[in-house]
């Protein structure tokens, strides 16, 4: 609660991802000696946006924070809409309705406590330098 009042205020201006698959063998091991993490990359923007749809974090606020301020934090050019910019871009529809689950992710981990979780808000696709790299079935 306290990372999303410190969202809300601007205390907080950046969320990031530590991208970092597992693989389940090294994840199927007693707490105290298995890897730390869990997918985060492909459930970020949902889970995030379960805050906009609570009320709890303007939609703006929530982007700013994924894209254009941790730009700015590493002083790249990309994280905004700009002539002479990469092109950069996440299309999705904050309202779509969806469940997600570990089968679907194109991620090589699968290690998640938000299997079967319903969400809303889903990525139809991304765009890394103009070109289309992820496009939703």
């Amino acid at each position: 609660m306290a990372l999303i009042a410190g969202l809300a205020d601007g205390t907080i201006d950046t969320l990031v991802s530590d991208h970092d698959p597992k693989s389940a063998d090294v994840k199927r091991l007693p707490f105290g000696q298995a890897a730390e993490g869990v997918v985060g990359f492909e459930t970020m923007l949902p889970l995030a946006l379960a805050q906009v749809h609570a009320g709890k974090l303007e939609l703006m606020t929530l982007l700013r924070a994924l894209t254009s301020t941790p730009a700015d934090l590493l002083r790249l050019p990309m994280g905004r809409l700009k002539e002479g910019v990469q092109a950069d871009l996440v299309i999705f529809d904050p309202e779509k309705p969806w469940r997600i689950s570990q089968d679907d992710l194109v991620s090589s981990a699968k290690n998640m406590p938000f299997d079967t979780l319903p969400v809303q808000g889903q990525v139809w696709q991304t765009v890394v330098a103009g070109k289309p790299l992820y496009t939703a079935a």
